[in-house]
């Protein structure tokens, strides 16, 4: 689901925190879109557009850190960390936050459109 973190291993040999950032209909198969987060250079990265900060302890982040729009990535399932079991949510607030880093990294407006449904907060 978007908005969830996991850990997952990305491009390393340890394990880091990742959000999911693609719609349910897109995470059915084996693989899902999802954003890393990254404490390297964090003073510098927490201020910038296509960053979003965490303060530790936040949605299940055992670090302060910084999501990181541009290096977004296709995660293979396999890639989590097992036994899979989610760290945390990202608020409708926070993950909004996100999708605007995001269109700052592809040059584009972008603003979080939901649909109504029963696991939606518009009410």
């Amino acid at each position: 689901m978007p908005g969830e973190v996991y850990r997952a291993f990305v491009g390393a040999d340890k394990p880091r925190p990742v959000v999911v950032i693609s719609k349910p209909q897109f995470n059915r198969g084996h693989y899902c879109l999802a954003i890393p987060f990254t404490t390297a250079r964090l003073s510098e990265r927490r201020v910038r557009p296509n960053c979003v900060y965490f303060r530790k302890g936040s949605f299940g982040l055992s670090k302060a850190c910084v999501a990181q729009a541009e290096a977004m990535t296709l995660l293979r399932r396999a890639d989590l960390v097992h036994p899979v079991s989610r760290l945390g949510k990202l608020s409708r607030a926070r993950m909004a936050d996100l999708v605007s880093a995001v269109g700052y990294v592809i040059g584009a407006d972008c603003n979080l459109i939901t649909t109504p449904g029963p696991e939606s907060d518009l009410g």
